[in-house]
């Protein structure tokens, strides 16, 4: 019996000394890649980061400074597990086997570099929570052919150098939210298979040769965030034949377009007010397919060679006053074409009418149709009961129609306005603490116009208010608003407000405060509440007025 238990128990001790010892070996190269990060690398070529806060950075040659240095080329999948906070500038460039990255919530900022050359890699996850990449991370993955940018995104490779964040990548397609606040130069140049690029954004420029000689991209499309555009940001496109450029663009420059040889029709936004100014502009010149080309009512100014040997080009047309042409060679290397210009406007003249080096422009009047305006929504607000849209008049239309969607939903009809003097209008079918976006288009019997800007609000009912007197203080209440963040108390003692002091309630529960005006006579008081999402804060209408003698 003794036998059969010293045997058993020395079964047991060999079988952990192997477990441990093939535990011990299962890794083949290990160490320190942060202040509390480590990594590990198994035999099968997966290495492993783990523990918490930033990876060192590293320079993008000085491989004896990455721990995984010398094994570049044996890593084909990374893992970085839940803490990590960035990933380090050239931590992983070059690892030309490297086929799978998979990336946790808690890192927020990718450095430059980080995976540039990275020839076979083919899948990486962006989290949401991440908020900065750095430029040329992405450079040169050839066999990355898709990605999806998380909406948390602020920074689109404007970090350290700025430049070729997914230059030559091989991506198909990108979609750009509207959290992007900067964009790279160069961002995505040369990606030989991108097909279509939606571009959204914050006050968005977009980069300087950001999709130059993207020879595959048919579609851009892009939205109200785009406010810029460099110089040669789709020079060399010669298959793009789709573009929609954003409501609230303003400025589109040099070369912008150049050798865009499939383009055929332009429409310039409303808000553009220059074409390049500079006398090299060259911003359409060899898109030799263009045949139409509008320009909005806010265009002040064409440079020189703006069109240069668009030789298809037939017809262009003015919506606004006549602009300035910086040089004598706007249309050069043209053909004949007809210039439509707005009959209504005196600022067309003989001088504004010459060939601008074409080879003959037919100047004719005209009155723009409804579908070359853009109106403009002013203001969303909370009213006492519903949202009060807002919107400046817009030229030529009999009336208008508002758009509104709730929350995620699909954009709905919600009013028919019929008349071109109404420039409001109060949405009652609203419920608290719901998110509503509104846009509106005029309308002119079957005409219609481009889509405005929109805006949105939470919105927050109205507070029901209670004041009682306490010596030199008066005690507010107020009923309880779930879906609110806060409240703004504010006394005056004038009933217009116009001397106000304001007093900030945070949080939905709490429902009363004190004040303590330190007036002789009346004073006035009303409440409101407010909602902050990511950073914008919504109001709900003043509450009715209250008052207490002192």
């Amino acid at each position: 019996m003794k036998k059969r238990v010293s045997w058993f128990i020395c079964l047991v001790a060999f079988l952990f000394v192997f477990s441990a010892n093939v535990k011990a070996e299962s890794y083949k190269a290990g160490g320190d890649c942060g202040t509390d990060l480590k990594w590990s690398l198994d035999y099968s070529g997966n290495l492993f980061i783990y523990g918490e806060g930033q990876m060192t950075n590293y320079g993008f040659w000085d491989y004896n400074k990455r721990g995984w240095g010398d094994y570049t080329s044996e890593i084909k999948k990374i893992t970085v597990e839940k803490g990590a906070t960035t990933i380090g500038r050239s931590a992983f460039s070059d690892c030309k086997n490297l086929t799978k990255v998979t990336l946790p919530s808690t890192v927020s900022i990718i450095e430059s570099d980080a995976f540039s050359g990275c020839t076979a890699l083919s899948s990486i996850n962006l989290p949401e929570g991440l908020q900065e990449i750095g430029s040329g991370t992405f450079q040169d993955c050839i066999s990355l052919t898709s990605i999806q940018i998380p909406k948390t995104l602020t920074n689109l490779g404007k970090r350290g150098y700025g430049l070729h964040t997914f230059s030559n990548t091989g991506l198909t397609k990108i979609s750009i939210p509207s959290s992007v606040k900067k964009m790279a130069g160069y961002c995505f140049k040369d990606c030989p298979n991108l097909t279509s690029a939606t571009i959204n954004g914050t006050n968005l420029e977009i980069g300087y040769e950001a999709f130059m000689n993207c020879k595959k991209l048919v579609t851009v499309t892009m939205g109200s965030g785009v406010t810029s555009m460099s110089q040669e940001a789709f020079r060399g496109c010669s298959m793009l034949k789709n573009v929609t450029l954003g409501s609230n663009l303003t400025f589109i420059g040099g070369a912008a377009f150049r050798d865009c040889t499939s383009l055929k029709e332009i429409n310039i936004p409303d808000k553009v007010t220059t074409l390049q100014s500079i006398n090299w502009s060259y911003v359409f010149d060899g898109c030799t397919s263009l045949e139409t080309v509008t320009l909005g009512v806010g265009v002040t100014n064409i440079g020189d060679y703006t069109f240069k040997n668009c030789s298809s080009l037939k017809v262009i047309k003015f919506a606004g006053a006549a602009p300035t042409f910086s040089g004598n060679n706007t249309f050069s290397g043209c053909g004949s074409l007809i210039a439509y210009y707005p009959g209504s406007s005196k600022t067309w003249d003989r001088s504004n009418m010459t060939a601008h080096g074409a080879q003959f422009i037919d100047w004719k009047s005209w009155t723009p149709t409804l579908d070359h305006y853009t109106p403009v929504l002013k203001s969303v607000g909370a009213a006492s009961k519903g949202v009060t849209v807002k919107w400046q008049k817009l030229s030529n239309a009999k009336g208008y129609e508002v758009w509104r969607k709730v929350g995620n939903e699909k954009w709905t009809k919600a009013k028919t306005v019929t008349s071109g003097s109404t420039l409001s209008w109060t949405d009652t079918s609203v419920y608290n603490g719901k998110r509503y976006t509104y846009r509106i288009c005029g309308t002119n019997g079957s005409q219609v116009s481009k889509v405005s800007n929109s805006k949105y609000l939470y919105y927050l009912t109205a507070n029901t208010v209670s004041v009682a007197k306490s010596g030199s203080s008066a005690v507010v209440k107020w009923k309880k608003n779930s879906a609110a963040t806060g409240y703004a108390v504010q006394y005056s003692t004038k009933k217009n407000f116009s001397n106000a002091k304001e007093v900030t309630v945070k949080g939905a529960k709490n429902v009363s405060k004190t004040i303590y005006p330190g007036i002789r006579g009346t004073c006035y008081i009303r409440v409101r509440s407010y909602k902050t999402v990511n950073g914008v804060t919504s109001y709900s209408a003043w509450s009715g007025i209250k008052t207490v003698k002192f």
